[in-house]
């Protein structure tokens, strides 16, 4: 049997003391203790419509920390607890990790950037006008977003969808990576003329291609880059220039501009002669595609090599094996040989009939 007594006995006001403490300690903590899983990782601040809600409905928390360059951990703590790092700097930032924007305070987005392995991570937004913290600038990352990051880092990547201008071109965010497309030739092939200009359209807040009226006149003719655009009852119907010329039996295809002979906009091919650039032996209709980019021919004397479709004269050259001559397109400087990558512009160098020439492109 227990004496009661002796038990009241026990409950000293040290031990009464102690234990309200603990009470009044587990109520201001929610019963939890710190704001943190497990993992040391942050609870994430979800919202509704805006500020930061408590998921248990309690007071609304406020994120502890600093968001600012580090260098590591310790330098970083409370809700901005992990120095996020990428693999191209050494410079990080303090910060958590997300999953979606809700996950980060007010004023905040979730950023990543896969490429130079940053992880999700909260970063604050910025504007033109607004301030980041010492260390970051406000960077418009690949998908438009504003915000700050440290100093020196590049981060790639875009988010499907995302569109943005660079002149009159426009790219456009497919499978994680930007194709650029020019916008004349977009319009075209939607049916409008070519495109005045290239900015952000409010109505759909993405940066897109303003184009020409709708319609044409039949025969009218519009470049853009290596494609042409040609009016066919009322509408444009847009080529390539390589399967132009190929359609007409000539080579590559070399420049598309206003043609004065015709009174309007053409590709220019080349003939397919020796000399000419070339990607496969149906750019060449003398010779054959050398590994050099051009159609050649083994040659006895600079004579056999005659000259390319811009007039300008071939030579007869020994190649790195003994005894072997072919034709090398003629060059003044490197841009004559922009043709033909990989290759050099060789300078005074002395052809098989012993005549020293200005250049020839080759490896």
């Amino acid at each position: 049997m227990t004496d009661t007594t002796t038990t009241k006995a026990m409950i000293t006001p040290r031990l009464l003391l102690t234990a309200l403490l603990t009470a009044l300690l587990l109520t201001a903590c929610g019963g939890s203790g710190a704001k943190f899983t497990d993992s040391g990782t942050p609870l994430p601040f979800p919202r509704a419509d805006g500020p930061i809600q408590r998921q248990d409905g309690g007071p609304q928390p406020t994120p502890q920390g600093s968001f600012k360059v580090c260098k590591n951990d310790n330098e970083c703590s409370g809700t901005y607890f992990k120095c996020k790092v990428t693999n191209t700097a050494t410079t990080g930032m303090c910060s958590h990790s997300c999953t979606t924007n809700n996950d980060c305070a007010p004023g905040f987005a979730c950023i990543t950037g896969t490429t130079v392995g940053l992880s999700a991570s909260c970063a604050q937004l910025c504007t033109a006008t607004s301030s980041c913290p010492t260390g970051m600038i406000c960077a418009t990352l690949s998908d438009g977003v504003k915000a700050c990051i440290p100093d020196g880092w590049a981060i790639s990547g875009c988010s499907s969808g995302a569109q943005k201008c660079s002149g009159t071109n426009l790219s456009v965010c497919k499978s994680g990576a930007w194709q650029t497309e020019s916008c004349d030739l977009l319009c075209m092939q939607a049916g409008y003329g070519k495109a005045t200009g290239c900015q952000f359209d409010p109505a759909k807040s993405l940066e897109v291609c303003i184009c020409g009226p709708a319609g044409c006149q039949s025969g009218q003719q519009q470049c853009s880059g290596l494609s042409l655009g040609v009016c066919q009852s009322g509408t444009w119907n847009v080529q390539t220039c390589d399967a132009l010329c190929k359609q007409g039996g000539m080579g590559k295809p070399q420049i598309c501009k206003y043609d004065p002979t015709k009174g309007t906009d053409s590709c220019f091919c080349y003939g397919g002669l020796l000399g000419d650039p070339c990607a496969s032996q149906a750019d060449c209709k003398v010779g054959t595609c050398g590994a050099g980019g051009w159609c050649t021919t083994f040659c006895a004397s600079d004579s056999d090599c005659g000259s390319n479709t811009l007039n300008s004269k071939n030579y007869c050259l020994e190649t790195g094996q003994a005894g072997t001559y072919v034709c090398f397109p003629w060059c003044s400087s490197q841009t004559t040989c922009t043709e033909f990558p990989g290759t050099t512009c060789q300078k005074n160098v002395v052809t098989k009939d012993g005549k020293q020439v200005l250049g020839v492109c080759s490896f």
